[in-house]
């Protein structure tokens, strides 16, 4: 008969239980967080994207990354089990690719890459109950690897975000010809930091490319759309449009509450129109 024994190493620093098997030498560690935010099997979710937002939480207070995983479907397609696991699940497969050179057309080149994956078998997974809820029926919360210090844990991806706020702030500097790269700097300056925008140069760089290829379709689709979001926040803010028969936008209204004030005071508007010299 065999036997494995384990070593637990905890503390009241570190934000991690440590277990060490004695006859591997293995590691494996345990986050420690609020129970309140950390998953238990018999949960239920309205849906997945609930339980991953959920998980998403927990894996932010933990300090590591998760996404999603598996899936499986019925007969029917329906699906039935969902996977989230630790970003660093599994390995790293390398991809076989041709050089693309007719001399040695049968040659391949074998792509080599940094990974950061190591196995880790960290996950929970979901089932869809008869109620269409999804249910918390297993979950593995150690890992193999240690967790991120909460001075970094802005380097995860999940913790990175572009708000309302800097989305206003980036596409007002591109308007007098500011990058996003730029708007990032003056933005570290504003707010005390890297770790304190909530976002990284590449995430501008995205969210202004993103932008670009959306006006360039959709643009009075995306002012009519800014302007709602701006009502959904600012109670005292009012907005209204007019589309033709064409599906296009005729008439766009919207006035702040300093707006309103000067037009009870002084009883003028201010409007403009928006094809003057468009057509030089």
């Amino acid at each position: 008969m065999r036997f494995i024994f384990f070593l637990i190493v905890s503390d009241n620093i570190s934000k991690w239980e440590e277990r060490v098997c004695i006859n591997s030498g293995r590691k494996f560690f345990k986050p420690k967080v609020s129970g309140s935010i950390t998953p238990a099997v018999g949960m239920f979710f309205k849906s997945f994207d609930e339980a991953f937002a959920f998980y998403q939480r927990y894996a932010l207070a933990a300090g590591f990354s998760a996404r999603k995983n598996t899936s499986w479907k019925n007969g029917g397609g329906l699906v039935k089990i969902r996977y989230i696991v630790c970003s660093k699940e599994g390995f790293h497969v390398s991809k076989e690719i041709d050089s693309g050179s007719v001399e040695n057309s049968k040659k391949i080149v074998r792509r080599n890459r940094g990974s950061k994956r190591v196995g880790c078998n960290a996950h929970v997974k979901l089932i869809l109950e008869n109620n269409n809820m999804f249910k918390i029926y297993y979950f593995e919360e150690e890992h193999n690897h240690i967790f991120v210090e909460d001075e970094d844990i802005h380097f995860l991806p999940a913790a990175r975000s572009i708000d309302y706020v800097k989305e206003s702030f980036i596409s007002g500097l591109s308007a007098i010809n500011i990058g996003p790269v730029k708007a990032f700097n003056i933005m570290k300056t504003m707010y005390g930091g890297f770790g304190e925008v909530g976002a990284s140069k590449v995430d501008c760089k995205n969210y202004r490319r993103d932008l670009n290829l959306y006006i360039g379709e959709y643009d009075a689709e995306m002012v009519v759309r800014r302007l709602i979001r701006k009502k959904e926040c600012c109670p005292g803010f009012t907005c209204d449009y007019v589309i033709g028969e064409d599906r296009r936008l005729k008439g766009l209204f919207w006035a702040d509450e300093q707006s309103k004030k000067n037009y009870t005071v002084f009883g003028d508007i201010f409007g403009f129109d928006a094809t003057y010299k468009s057509n030089k």
